[in-house]
Formats: C-alpha cells, structure tokens, sequence
C-alpha cells in the first residue's frame, strides 16, 4: 500500500512538472526579456506588441517611466535604487523629491524626480506651499526649470534682498524637470526658558540645584538627539529670556525648520528666564513661514484656543504657527520633570 502510494504521488509530481514546463513554452515567445540571475534582475527591456524592444510595453509588463529611452536610466540602472544608495544622508519615503539634510548644513537640499512640483515638496517637509517665497531657495543661481506645455521655461526667482527678478512668476503646481536642485528649512532651534518657576515645585525638595540641572540637561539631548538623528541643524540657547528667544526665532528665521523650547508653562503660556511669559502671538510675530515641528516641554502647553477650525472643532493653541502637516508635542497637563521624558508628551498633527 506504501508503495502504491508513492508511486501514484511521483506520477502527480511528474505531470506538475510537465504541466508548469508546457506552460512556460506557451508563454516563453512572449517573454522575451532576459532575466540574469546573478545580478538578481531583467538586463533588458520589455518588448513592445509587435516584439520590438524600442516600443514601449503594454498590458501587464514593464512600462518604462521614458518610452524614448533618453531619460530613463538617469540615476543608474538599478530601478531598485533607494537615494542613489546613501539612505544616511538622503530621505525620499513618497517617491518624489529627495531630500540631503546634513546636521552641519542649515539648508537641506531636495532633488526634483519626474512629476515633482512645489506643493508636492511643500507636503513632504511639511511646509504651507502657499509660502514657498519664504522658506524655498536656489543654491545655483535664481532661476528654475520648469516644464511647460511641452517646453523647459526658466523662471526668475528673487535677489539678496527678497525682490522678484524678471519672469518669477513661479506656481505651486508647475513641474519642475527633473535633476533640478532647490534647498529648503533645516535648522532645529531649541530654547530653554525659566523652569525654576514651576518645576521645583513637581520634584523631591531632596534633590539639589545641581539636580534640576541635570534633569533639564538630560531633557535638552532628548531634544537635541531627535533632530539630530533626522539630519536637523541643532541650535541651542540656554537660559535664554523673552528678548533673546523672540530674536533668536527672527534670526534663524529663514532657515528654520522646527523649533523646541523647555521651561515652565501656565495655560498656554510659556516663561521665559526671569519669569517673563510669551506666547503664541509673540512667536508668529518673529518667524516667517509656519513651522513643520514644535516640540513644547512645559506645562498646559498643549492648551486648546478659542478659535474653532473649519470643521467647528477644537484648535490647539500652539498648532496655529504649524504649516498643515505639521506636528505639536506638548503635554495638556502639568508633570513632573524628574519623570516625564520627550518622546511621552502627546503629539498633535495639523
């Protein structure tokens, strides 16, 4: 019975086989692109309808992203390829433009793919494309490629001073040919503020000033290490009051990209050193554009605001100078400063 049995599975082992080769003889005319098995891919293009490799493919097959052929290869062969091989320096997660930070650079600079626009680059660094004058620039020269019906337009674009030069009249939904470079926001500024004010008050009467200080200090890297690891220029003022936190904002406001602050915070509010408080006002008032990150560790920082969006729902305070996409940590309540770590504060998406 065991004999039979195997018999009758290698005779059902055999016609598979047979089957799976009759399949592949049927279909192999069809099939003519050559797959190399050491390189692990297909060393030549999809035939077209009429089996000529210079037309492009139909049905299910490979469609090369440029029929012609002129284009297509243009950051190598591997179409696999992720950030010319240098995921360290380089992000691209949506297919489209490709973004080198460098945390020793206070400009980061993007990449334009096929079918790239501002507004598409707008949404990957989470910036309002409807500012794009403010926080775009070009680091060769003041003009840009653009594909216009067809054609490479160049566009004007602005001088030293902010002025338009002839022909910037540059749109969000215009393409930009690929290879083009522009740069954008990458400076990560960190404020402290004053801490003293509320904070002694959450933590051990055990433990000394030296201790506050190494709590805040250890907070401040928590900071400092998440932006670093995303490739941010990281700034740091310390013990910094209202006058030189509003003009530390102004100063880097050109480049800034996120923005942190540590300290005390009372109901929205956040307290400079020397018990100062400023707010949301005061900060809109010293930067350009709206940010793409703001990281609050204080109190009640999380605090919703009058103002209703839209939809009639609830706005949190500091959302406001976020460009859509943007995201807020902060925290809702107070907390303890001895326990609560960065990455627990709540996040807030716009």
């Amino acid at each position: 019975m065991t004999i039979e049995r195997g018999r009758i599975m290698k005779r059902t082992y055999l016609l598979a086989v047979l089957v799976s080769l009759t399949v592949i003889a049927i279909f192999a005319a069809d099939a003519s692109a050559y797959y190399h098995p050491t390189v692990g891919r297909f060393v030549s293009r999809d035939p077209g309808p009429n089996g000529d490799s210079a037309a492009p493919a139909t049905g299910t097959r490979f469609v090369p992203r440029d029929p012609t052929g002129t284009g297509q290869y243009r950051d190598g062969t591997n179409l696999y390829q992720y950030v010319q091989s240098n995921p360290v320096a380089a992000l691209d997660p949506s297919g489209l433009w490709k973004i080198e930070r460098k945390s020793t650079e206070k400009r980061a600079v993007a990449t334009a793919e096929k079918n790239d626009t501002i507004g598409t680059l707008a949404k990957k660094v989470r910036l309002d494309p409807a500012e794009f004058r403010s926080w775009l620039d070009i680091p060769t020269g003041n003009t840009i490629r653009t594909v216009h019906h067809g054609e490479t337009v160049l566009h004007g674009w602005k001088d030293t001073k902010g002025l338009m030069l002839p022909g910037g009249n540059m749109r969000v939904n215009f393409e930009i040919c690929p290879g083009e470079k522009v740069t954008v926001p990458n400076v990560a500024l960190i404020n402290w503020g004053d801490w003293n004010v509320g904070w002694t008050k959450y933590t051990s009467l055990a433990i000394s000033q030296i201790g506050y200080n190494y709590i805040f200090l250890r907070r401040t890297e928590e900071m400092k290490n998440y932006f670093l690891r995303r490739k941010y220029h990281v700034i740091i003022y310390r013990h910094a009051d209202k006058g030189l936190i509003l003009d530390s904002l102004k100063e880097h406001s050109r480049n800034l990209a996120a923005w942190g602050f540590l300290g005390h915070g009372d109901g929205g509010f956040l307290v400079a050193e020397y018990g100062e408080y400023f707010g949301v006002t005061d900060v809109k008032a010293a930067i350009n554009y709206k940010l793409s990150w703001i990281i609050l560790y204080a109190c009640e920082s999380g605090a919703i605001s009058a103002m209703k969006n839209s939809a009639g729902e609830d706005v949190r305070l500091w959302t406001i100078p976020l460009a859509k996409g943007g995201m807020l940590w902060a925290s809702e309540h107070s907390f303890r400063a001895l326990t609560t770590k960065i990455r627990t504060l709540r996040v807030y998406r716009k």
